[in-house]
């Protein structure tokens, strides 16, 4: 089903004093793939939702002096307009523009319709080898994304790794970093699995934050100024008094001082392919949408427990506390946003 956009949901995000500097466009529910871990889950998945190109670009282009641009699906290149929907986003000079892929097909991308750098192809790869990473997502899927990575690499393409660290490869990552140099590849982007969507039935794929500061420490010993391989991940848990010093400092806010990928105080505004319309990807599946598109039109969501509420009530609210999507422990209570990163070479 096509879900219709119309200027009323600009207006509405407009009249509730947002100002859009990031955007992160879900463009369809379809996907070639179940993964163990997919936050979006399979239900959403299954229900064949998807944007139009035609009110993709109108309303991407209704927001002037966007930093940064995400395409996700599902599966993006299996939007059978993604052809039209990318080139009137690259017409738009978005000064990031991402498409996040599994790759293991281009399906209904023409390539050649694009010059290598039109954007950014973010490749997800859940491991440093077809076992772990088929283990999460199919079989056969991890030769068929590695090889498609080296067909963009060999044209010239930028490609950046995603690697979702999860119990089953968190004790990976120097494997998954010898990985990205044999492919060619020049980033690696971490996250850390969520507690929603397929994991809610998978939940032995969850990592303790005890483990993944350790895991992040280990990075951070091998990161060097010589290094060739850009790598950020999310710091995520910290002590009350680390947390402390990050606000005073200014190297992080909450959502409520916007978007960590825009300049100044610009917003971030997440659309799903069914409609939902967030700040957070952290509170997707939540009842903290700000709110809902239907029949074209935005419906603002009026409960106590909207983002814009809640971040009303405290200004140093993670929503990631608010929803509990994740919890700290005994020595690292406070949860950072997902989306504030650090960045190191190795």
């Amino acid at each position: 089903m096509a879900r219709d956009v119309s200027p009323d949901v600009v207006a509405s995000l407009r009249r509730l004093g947002l100002r859009p500097r990031d955007l992160v466009l879900y463009i369809t529910s379809a996907c070639n793939l179940r993964c163990k871990h997919c936050y979006v889950g399979n239900a959403l998945l299954n229900a064949s939702e998807s944007y139009k190109a035609s009110d993709i670009t109108a309303f991407t282009s209704s927001f002037t002096g966007l930093r940064r641009v995400t395409v996700l699906g599902g599966e993006p290149l299996l939007h059978r307009q993604i052809n039209d929907i990318l080139t009137g986003l690259v017409a738009l000079g978005i000064g990031e523009l991402r498409v996040t892929t599994n790759l293991t097909q281009f399906f209904n991308l023409d390539l050649g319709g694009f010059l290598p750098g039109s954007f950014l192809i973010a490749v997800s790869l859940d491991g440093h080898n077809a076992a772990k990473h088929d283990f999460i997502r199919g079989p056969k899927a991890f030769d068929r994304t590695c090889a498609n990575i080296g067909l963009l690499v060999e044209s010239g393409w930028t490609i950046e790794v995603t690697h979702t660290v999860m119990r089953h490869n968190i004790d990976h990552l120097p494997e998954m970093i010898r990985l990205c140099r044999e492919l060619r590849v020049q980033r690696l982007n971490l996250h850390l699995v969520s507690r929603m969507g397929n994991v809610l039935e998978n939940p032995d794929l969850t990592v303790p934050p005890e483990q993944w500061i350790a895991a992040r420490k280990t990075l951070e010993a091998a990161s060097t100024p010589d290094g060739t391989l850009r790598i950020r991940y999310p710091p995520l848990f910290v002590s009350d008094a680390e947390y402390d010093a990050l606000c005073e400092s200014g190297a992080y806010h909450p959502h409520a001082g916007g978007s960590y990928y825009a300049d100044g105080a610009g917003d971030r505004v997440v659309l799903y392919p069914n409609g939902e319309v967030y700040i957070s990807s952290e509170a997707f599946g939540t009842d903290s949408r700000i709110g809902r598109i239907e029949d074209g039109r935005f419906h603002e969501n009026r409960g106590p427990n909207n983002e814009l509420t809640l971040f009303a009530g405290d200004s140093r609210l993670s929503i990631a506390e608010a929803v509990k999507e994740r919890v700290g422990s005994e020595k690292h209570p406070r949860v950072l946003s997902v989306s504030h990163k650090r960045t190191i070479f190795v």
